[in-house]
């Protein structure tokens, strides 16, 4: 059964297409089954195999996303996504799809679009940083 999803555009404008050096900036709340379930890295993955390999090229953006656990809310992760817009929508729309997202049944059932949130950097896992972490290798992402 495929569970309701909506968006939320929590102030319409600026969110949706706030530019930054790497193109828009997009940041997110993701709300469902998001915690202890491999949902971060399956985040950082499909941004990864979205933007492609990375070539150093002049004028050449790339897409970049950071992912953190909210410490006080186990049904939230903070999302921001930086680079072209057609990719930042494509993984809004794969987030926000309703559907199971791995095999450890994670899973979104809203996605809010705000105007502020945390620097790439400052996120726990983010493009620049996954392959440094230990992550359980039996989940299957869904893509």
């Amino acid at each position: 059964m495929k569970l309701g999803f909506q968006f939320a555009h929590l102030r319409m404008g600026s969110s949706l297409g706030e530019t930054s050096i790497e193109g828009v900036r997009r940041y997110l709340i993701a709300h469902g089954t998001v915690q202890k379930v491999m949902f971060r890295q399956t985040c950082i993955r499909k941004a990864l195999m979205l933007r492609g390999p990375v070539k150093a090229e002049a004028g050449v953006s790339h897409l970049r996303c950071g992912a953190t656990n909210d410490s006080r809310d186990r049904t939230r992760v903070d999302i921001t996504l930086d680079g072209p817009e057609h990719l930042c929508d494509e993984f809004v729309a794969w987030v926000g799809s309703g559907e199971l997202l791995n095999s450890w049944g994670a899973r979104v059932d809203r996605v809010d679009i705000v105007d502020t949130g945390h620097d790439i950097g400052r996120h726990q896992v983010t493009t620049e940083n996954v392959h440094t972490r230990r992550w359980d290798p039996n989940v299957e992402f869904y893509f």
